[in-house]
């Protein structure tokens, strides 16, 4: 994710190989914290094939000399696989392998809410298949324990903010009341995925849509039927998946076992439970959804029939009525009542405009223009959408862009006001952080820059990996660059730079072997220490 990462270790007693997730340096904020050992506290209640194992949860020890002390870490099951609708198209799996796959999910989703555990970003990424065919769900890090358990529920979730992935909320995790998220969301989110694996498609195609007409789309609109896309989906999986997918809660099949039984059912040559919906049913969902142009449709008969009653009478009684003071009042008092709906029309129509013009804002990367525009939406009419947009702007203090090229890598320190960013093959550019400004752009011809690079924690040097055996240590002062060539190896994406400014920790392959962590001396380039077997 976009605040932590992931590396592949071997643990020592008992030998296996484990995934070592951690948050990014410099990112560990006190709400991260919270939330990251939130997710070792959900996963330490999980037990089932189906689900990443935890094995241990902590801190690394402080170590000044060690540029990993101090990180909060998690050491899981390593799942080797890829995501769900990937390992669905790669293995080509027709329908009744790609159901069986899915019921595997639903029990494992199943056992989460037994537990009382709510993912709540159930998606194909946090769904990983083996290469055995054994699905695994991850990414527990902002799933609700629904229970008061003070040591679990330590993750709390702010009015408005958005919680989840878009394409497979459900309505009500787009509203405005947290309160209603509960498993069934989950179930929603289950038949989302359900209906992408078979259709090869959303449910939804939201892209192109700002978030408060995606949110409309996902409360409101009723996506393409499978029986329309495919005659093999008509009949009872067209329904299995519907179900899974209903608006209403109440309609949806109250737990991932009632969907995986029906799967089952319907695997089995069986009668489902879940039923198709009637045509009263439809009929009244028609008149929900369409139920404010059916109100306009009935203000106009009743008030047509009502304007030719009143015109008639008005004709025979004029001179009483012109004397009616209470009539008078009437009529004043509807005017008002009149333009004050106008005006709060107006205001929600405003407030939706600002909304997109924050967005568009935020896409241009004018931060402090989102920021003045959210200030200024009446407190009365923020939503989720409002909340989501604070959000962002909040975590970000301000943007920086680079000159030519488009730079897709980024160094820096956690202290130094400089930092470096580049595009491999291409130039450097070393900027300020608290300007903005671009200090000076380097260009060393045609050769060709690795995918990593660190800066020291002054700020002053900065160390960038080849892919020719050689080291470039480059002074963000000077700009002078020394380069150091290494004995037949290859950097991999992960380097630091001891706080002495005087060694760097890489990451070095020799052919035949494994990955080894070596400190280097950027003085002379002489090997200092390799780790072997770390």
């Amino acid at each position: 994710g976009g605040m932590g990462v992931v590396y592949i270790a071997e643990q020592e007693r008992p030998r296996r190989t484990v995934a070592l997730k951690l948050i990014r340096r410099g990112l560990a904020s006190p709400k991260l914290i919270r939330r990251f050992e939130h997710e070792a506290e959900v996963l330490g209640r999980l037990h089932h094939p189906g689900i990443a194992q935890i094995f241990e949860a902590g801190t690394v020890p402080v170590d000044v000399n060690s540029p990993f002390s101090g990180q909060p870490f998690i050491a899981m099951e390593y799942v080797d696989g890829m995501a769900l609708t990937k390992y669905v198209a790669e293995q080509n799996l027709d329908v009744r392998a790609s159901l069986e796959l899915m019921i595997r999910v639903c029990d494992a989703v199943e056992h989460a809410h037994q537990r009382g555990v709510i993912h709540r970003d159930l998606k194909p990424g946090n769904i990983l298949v083996t290469k055995e065919g054994e699905p695994k769900v991850l990414d527990f890090g902002i799933a609700r324990a629904m229970d008061n358990d003070q040591g679990v529920t330590t993750v709390q979730t702010d009015i408005g903010q958005l919680i989840g992935t878009l394409p497979y909320m459900s309505p009500e995790q787009v509203g405005s009341n947290v309160a209603e998220i509960d498993t069934r969301s989950d179930i929603y989110a289950l038949g989302v995925i359900l209906y992408e694996v078979l259709a090869g498609k959303l449910p939804h195609d939201l892209k192109s849509r700002s978030i408060p007409d995606a949110a409309r789309v996902i409360r409101e609109e009723e996506p393409e039927r499978l029986s329309a896309i495919s005659k093999v989906f008509r009949g009872d999986i067209d329904t299995i998946v519907s179900k899974a997918m209903e608006k209403e809660k109440s309609r949806r099949y109250q737990s991932a076992s009632e969907l995986a039984a029906d799967i089952r059912r319907y695997l089995a040559g069986e009668p489902i439970a879940g039923r198709r919906d009637s045509s009263m049913y439809l009929l009244s969902k028609q008149l929900k959804r369409y139920k404010w142009a059916m109100i306009a449709a009935a203000v106009f008969i009743v008030g047509a029939a009502a304007f030719a009653v009143y015109a008639s009478v008005q004709a025979q009684r004029q001179w009483r009525l012109a004397k009616d003071e209470s009539l008078a009042r009437r009529e004043a008092d509807a005017a008002r009542d009149l333009a004050s709906s106008k005006n709060e029309a107006l205001r929600r129509s405003a407030y939706v405009s600002a909304i997109g013009f924050a967005q568009a804002a935020l896409a241009a990367k004018d931060v402090e223009r989102v920021g003045r525009v959210l200030d200024a939406c009446p407190p009365d009419l923020r939503g989720w959408e409002w909340g989501y947009l604070r959000s962002v702007v909040d975590t970000c203090d301000h943007v920086i862009s680079t000159p030519g090229e488009y730079a897709q890598r980024f160094a820096a320190s956690s202290t130094g006001d400089r930092f470096v960013a580049w595009h491999p093959g291409l130039s450097i550019y070393v900027m300020e952080k608290s300007t903005g400004r671009v200090v000076k752009e380097l260009n060393f011809g045609s050769e060709v820059l690795a995918e990593t690079a660190c800066v020291s924690i002054d700020g002053k040097r900065a160390v960038f990996g080849t892919p020719k055996s050689q080291l470039w240590v480059l002074d963000l002062e000077t700009f002078e660059r020394t380069v150091i060539g290494r004995p037949q190896a290859a950097l991999s994406y992960t380097m630091a730079i001891f706080p002495d400014g005087l060694r760097a920790l890489c990451a070095e392959q020799s052919p035949g072997k494994p990955w080894t962590p070596t400190v280097v001396s950027l003085e002379t380039g002489e090997t200092i220490r390799v780790m072997e077997g770390a």
